[in-house]
C-alpha cells in the first residue's frame, strides 16, 4: 500500500509539472516580442522631391484573444528637424489570434533644399494593451531604429563641363544686379594624363573700365550766332562724371600642362602652366554727365555759324573695339566636394583695333587704328557645388595705354546634362 501511494503521488506530481509550462504560458498574455526588423539604415535625401521610406515591425509571442497597440515616435538623439520628416500611420494594432505577424509603417523625408550636413532620425517603438492601455512588457531586442539621413547629392558632380547663367553687378551704381552674364567653361583632360589637356571658355559680360569724377571743370555750354561774321560762346564751371564701360563677347583658349607633383590630383591645390589666346569684341559706352552748372563767361568769336545750339548736360558715345591677347599664364585650382576655386593669371601681347570711321571713296568699310601693348589679367571663379552658385571676378589692364577693366558676376553653374532645365516652363520644374 505504501508503495502504491508513493507511485500515485509521483504520477500526480509529474503530470502537474508537465502541464505547468502550458498553464504559465496561458497566464502570461503580456509577454510579447515586437521589434523593428533592423536597427540602422542610411538614406540619401532628394533635392527637389520628398522621399518615402518603408519599414517593417515584426511581432511574435502574442497571447491569443489579446489586442496590442503599437506606436512609433521620435526618440532621443534625433538631429533632423521635425519639419523635415513625417511618420506616416504611426499607430497600429495587432491581435494575438493570428500568431506571428508584420506591420509596415512609412516615413516621409522632405527634400533637402539647403544641404549642409548629415542628420539622424531616431525612432522608438512602444507596445500597450489595447483594452486597458497598460504598457505591455516587450522582449523584442530591436526597439530603436536609427536612420542616418545623408544630405542631397550636389548638383555638380564635377567642374569640367559647366554652363553659367547669371548677372553682372553694376559697379557704377552700387551692388545692383544688371545685365545678363553667361559663360561656358570646358576642361578637356587627356585620357592618358589628366594633368594635361585643353581649356575653352566662351562668355558674355559687362566690364567697368573707369569712373572719372571731376569738380569745377570749365565747360562750353553752347554757341549762338550774333551776326553773319560773329558768334558767341557760353562757358560755365560744372562737376563732371564720365563712365567708361564695355559689353564683351569673348573666347578664351588655353592648353594646360602639368608642373610635376604640383599638378597631382592628390594635392589640395594644383598648379598648371597655361599659355592662352583670347579674342574679345568690346562694345564700348562712354557716358558723360555735368551737374552743378555755374555760368562763368561769354566770349565773342569771328566766324559764321548758321544755327546756335546748347550742349546737353548728359550724352553717350558708343563704338566697337576688337582685342586680341596672347601670352603665357598659370592656372591654380582647388576642387573639393565642398567648393571649387579656379584662378587664372596671364601676361603677354595685346593688340587693340579701334575703328576710325569711313575712309573717303570707300562706302561701308571701316578703317581701324591698331594699338600694340602688353597686358596683365587675372580671373577667379568660385563655385559652391550643392547650389551651383558661382562668383566670378576679373581684372585686366594694359601697360602703355592704361585702360583697366573690372568684371564681377553672380551666376548659377549647370552641368551640361542639366542645361535643358533652363528652358523648361516654370510649372515643369
Amino acid at each position: 500500500m505504501k508503495f502504491l501511494k508513493k507511485r500515485v503521488s509521483f504520477l500526480v506530481t509529474t503530470g502537474t509539472l508537465a502541464a505547468l509550462p502550458s498553464a504559465l504560458q496561458a497566464q502570461a498574455p503580456d509577454s510579447v516580442q515586437i521589434e523593428f526588423n533592423k536597427a540602422e539604415q542610411s538614406v540619401v535625401r532628394h533635392r527637389k522631391d520628398a522621399k518615402i521610406l518603408q519599414f517593417a515591425i515584426k511581432a511574435d509571442w502574442l497571447a491569443k484573444d489579446t489586442e496590442y497597440a503599437i506606436s512609433v515616435s521620435e526618440g532621443d538623439g534625433t538631429t533632423l528637424s521635425g519639419a523635415d520628416f513625417t511618420i506616416e500611420v504611426p499607430h497600429s494594432t495587432i491581435n494575438g489570434k493570428d500568431g506571428k505577424q508584420e506591420r509596415n509603417f512609412f516615413v516621409t523625408i522632405e527634400p533637402d533644399t539647403l544641404p549642409d550636413r548629415d542628420r539622424k532620425l531616431v525612432l522608438e517603438l512602444a507596445v500597450k494593451n489595447q483594452k486597458d492601455g497598460a504598457k505591455a512588457p516587450n522582449k523584442g531586442a530591436v526597439r530603436k531604429l536609427t536612420i542616418t539621413v545623408k544630405q542631397a547629392s550636389p548638383e555638380l558632380a564635377d567642374y569640367n563641363y559647366l554652363a553659367y547663367v547669371g548677372t553682372n553687378f553694376d559697379l557704377v551704381d552700387g551692388p545692383q544686379a544688371r545685365n545678363l552674364f553667361f559663360a561656358t567653361n570646358l576642361f578637356i583632360p587627356r585620357s592618358t594624363d589628366s594633368r594635361k589637356g585643353i581649356f575653352l571658355s566662351l562668355y558674355g559680360n559687362r566690364a567697368i573700365s573707369s569712373i572719372d569724377s571731376s569738380s569745377n571743370v570749365p565747360w562750353r555750354t553752347g554757341l549762338n550766332p550774333t551776326s553773319d561774321t560773329t558768334y558767341e560762346a557760353y562757358f560755365a564751371n560744372a562737376d563732371r562724371v564720365t563712365t567708361f564701360s564695355s559689353d564683351n563677347l569673348g573666347a578664351y583658349f588655353s592648353p594646360f600642362f602639368g608642373m610635376g607633383r604640383l599638378s597631382d590630383k592628390d594635392n589640395g591645390v594644383q598648379y598648371h602652366f597655361t599659355p592662352a589666346a583670347e579674342f574679345v569684341w568690346r562694345r564700348i559706352t562712354r557716358s558723360t554727365e555735368y551737374t552743378n552748372v555755374i555760368p562763368s563767361d561769354t566770349s565773342t568769336f569771328s566766324g559764321s555759324l548758321a544755327n546756335g545750339f546748347t550742349t546737353p548736360t548728359e550724352y553717350t558715345v558708343k563704338e566697337n573695339r576688337f582685342e586680341f591677347k596672347i601670352g603665357p599664364g598659370f592656372f591654380v585650382s582647388h576642387d573639393t566636394p565642398k567648393i571649387s576655386m579656379h584662378l587664372y593669371f596671364n601676361i603677354g601681347y595685346n593688340a587693340l583695333f579701334i575703328p576710325q570711321g569711313l575712309p573717303s571713296g570707300i562706302a561701308g568699310e571701316y578703317e581701324y587704328k591698331t594699338q600694340h601693348d602688353a597686358f596683365i589679367s587675372a580671373r577667379a571663379w568660385i563655385t559652391e557645388p550643392n547650389t551651383g552658385v558661382t562668383l566670378q571676378a576679373e581684372v585686366m589692364n594694359t601697360w602703355v595705354e592704361k585702360r583697366p577693366y573690372y568684371v564681377v558676376t553672380l551666376s548659377k553653374a549647370l552641368s551640361f546634362k542639366n542645361i535643358g532645365s533652363i528652358f523648361q516652363p516654370i510649372t515643369a520644374r
